[in-house]
């Protein structure tokens, strides 16, 4: 970096910008959390995201990372991440998800995007791995539903 100008690498880029808008939308916004909680959140290996039906993490890539350089292995309770074979985080997760319905895709080569659908849909998570700090979900609105989309027993049917 030179004096007061970001290098060219240091420049954000368009395409990051607008998956990480369409990423936003809908779902847990960072202001929903204090600063300790932003503190916290902001030194872990990922940024991370939910919605009632799925919590997606995000890893920055090195550049040149190909999918046959990365690993994510799910299980019911547990998640690993690797990239150049060295393990980027792993551990118990806070709750069950349902490891069919998990998935993960590699955007722009730049950003690794793990998604795990949550095996409860009703409710939000804490923290991702049961070792990491928790968030306080009681700040977190909702998302706006159509009462069409809720199960008969939610409609009390």
């Amino acid at each position: 970096m030179t004096a007061g100008k970001p290098s060219p690498d240091e420049l954000p880029d368009p395409a990051l910008e607008q998956l990480e808008t369409l990423r936003n939308a809908n779902r847990m916004p960072m202001h929903a959390l204090d600063e300790s909680e932003k503190q916290q959140q902001a030194g872990l290996p990922y940024r991370w995201t939910q919605t009632l039906e799925y919590v997606e993490l995000c890893f920055t890539l090195p550049q040149g990372t190909r999918a046959k350089q990365v690993s994510v292995d799910t299980k019911r309770q547990s998640l690993r991440v690797a990239i150049h074979g060295a393990i980027v985080t792993e551990g118990e997760l806070a709750k069950l998800i349902l490891v069919d319905g998990s998935t993960w895709s590699i955007a722009d080569d730049k950003i690794l995007s793990v998604h795990l659908e949550k095996a409860d849909k009703n409710a939000w998570w804490e923290h991702v791995y049961v070792h990491e700090p928790k968030i306080d979900t009681s700040r977190i609105a909702p998302e706006e539903s159509k009462l069409s989309d809720l199960d008969g027993e939610s409609r009390n049917e």
